[in-house]
């Protein structure tokens, strides 16, 4: 998914982005707007797990978004 497509479809990434990691404000899910790469650190400092864990999702995430 390319900045591009992220900027373009941004509200409908951000519902998703919420419906995933609840525990994110809404300060923080905009900081993803401009990249999401900074999304799987977030996962792993919010919700306390293991980085491999944090990636795991973030990859997933990435992979279900771009399998429209």
């Amino acid at each position: 998914m390319t900045e591009n497509t992220i900027q373009n479809d941004w509200s409908d990434l951000k519902t998703k982005i919420k419906a995933k990691w609840d525990k994110f404000s809404e300060k923080e899910i905009d900081g993803f707007k401009d990249s999401l790469d900074t999304l799987s650190v977030k996962i792993q400092t919010v919700y306390g797990c293991a980085k491999e864990q944090a990636e795991r999702e973030y990859t997933e995430f990435k992979r279900s978004i771009t399998s429209k």
